[in-house]
């Protein structure tokens, strides 16, 4: 399916239930199958991506998805920048992307975990947005709730980082 539908941004790493063959959103009855088509003008190119019609309600854009340690996560600044992984399985779908997504505002940010012992957690910010590359992809929440703790505090106007890029200890932004 090919769609520049509204469509909320999300992360999660609940596994996705079999999806109907044909769903009603938004009076449109559309045919599909896991997958979504952006294209983003700003950004000049289509990006594959996983679109959960699931969960609360459905129009989740999953960006990042954990399912079973297939995909090793340990990567580079511009493996994050331009995305990573399969949406099928898991992934990440660059930082460059999450903020055109996320440019215009209005987004919801839903996250679902589980814990090493199975209970599963749940974080809901009402709006969410990343900054640009020049101020490092800074995270920006707004109102939590939910029962993974409130952790917004910690992480809030905080600059993206990965764990090579702190290992490193390098500043600039370049490929490491």
């Amino acid at each position: 399916m090919e769609t520049t539908a509204d469509v909320k941004p999300s992360t999660k790493i609940l596994p996705i239930k079999l999806l109907q063959e044909f769903l009603k959103v938004d009076g449109l009855i559309m045919k599909f199958t896991k997958w979504c088509v952006y294209y983003l003008p700003s950004y000049d190119i289509k990006k594959d991506v996983w679109c959960d019609f699931y969960t609360q309600g459905g129009r989740w854009t999953v960006f990042q998805q954990r399912r079973d340690g297939s995909v090793d996560f340990d990567r580079s600044w511009s493996h994050y920048e331009n995305g990573f992984g399969d949406p099928n399985t898991e992934y990440w779908i660059g930082n460059e992307a999450l903020y055109h997504l996320t440019l215009s505002g209005g987004n919801e940010l839903l996250i679902l975990m589980q814990t090493w012992d199975g209970v599963w957690k749940y974080a809901h910010y009402t709006d969410f947005y990343i900054g640009h590359k020049n101020d490092n992809y800074r995270l920006h929440l707004s109102e939590y709730s939910g029962t993974a703790g409130k952790s917004r505090s910690a992480v809030n106007s905080t600059w993206f980082n990965c764990h090579v890029r702190r290992r490193i200890n390098n500043t600039d932004g370049g490929d490491n």
